[in-house]
């Protein structure tokens, strides 16, 4: 597919309700990023939601962030009719799984994505926070990401802890009314062999005796 077909494919036709004739439209803007130079066979390689985002942002301001040959990591400023080229060049590939509308900004496979003061940043040279922050970032700005990414540990801790106290809540209240409801029955129909039982205080202890040894019998001996 070249340029022109990938014209034809995002155009549509429009005309003007008073002449009927096709009305003057603004440029499309693949055409406009086709225009800036960027190879058809390239854009295409990545998907639909991604021309399109790439297309919307082709007069933004990018940020590559690497490793270099030597293992230093690098920033590389670059604009959308480089950034493909130069990721290609780089090694990364143009992501695979089907995304969302919303997601075309993520295009490539080995490379997280940043919004920082008006510049997309695509890193593989990033942090291990949950937001892959590229390593090119000024410290300040890393320093304040492992931060978040601390309060978000502790706020998953805690959500994991109060789960846990509310499973155990949960698993205690149905032993009690396990032991409630085997209690009554015991007050009702006491076992011929047992204790004589008078009170729900003395059917629930002789439920809890019941329970107990049913216990240390399924586990056997030790």
């Amino acid at each position: 597919m070249d340029s022109v077909s990938i014209s034809a494919a995002s155009a549509s036709t429009h005309k003007d309700p008073v002449t009927g004739e096709p009305a003057i439209q603004d440029r499309d803007p693949i055409d406009e990023l086709l225009a800036m130079g960027v190879a058809p066979r390239l854009l295409i390689s990545h998907q639909l939601v991604c021309m399109d985002w790439l297309a919307v942002h082709r007069r933004d301001r990018f940020c590559l962030c690497y490793y270099g040959s030597a293992g230093a990591v690098v920033t590389e400023m670059v604009g959308a009719d480089q950034l493909l080229t130069r990721a290609q060049e780089i090694g990364w590939r143009p992501v695979e799984d089907p995304m969302g509308p919303g997601a075309g900004c993520h295009l490539f496979e080995e490379a997280s994505y940043n919004l920082r003061r008006g510049i997309h940043w695509y890193a593989s040279a990033y942090d291990d926070t949950d937001e892959m922050l590229p390593l090119g970032f000024p410290e300040v700005a890393l320093i304040a990401g492992r931060e978040r990414q601390r309060r978000r540990d502790a706020a998953a801790d805690r959500r994991f802890k109060r789960t846990q106290q509310e499973t155990a809540k949960r698993a205690r209240e149905k032993a009690r009314r396990s032991l409630e409801r085997l209690a009554e029955d015991l007050l009702r129909n006491p076992p011929a062999d047992g204790p004589e039982l008078r009170t729900m205080a003395q059917a629930r202890r002789a439920a809890r005796d019941l329970v107990n040894d049913t216990i240390a019998h399924l586990s056997g001996p030790r």
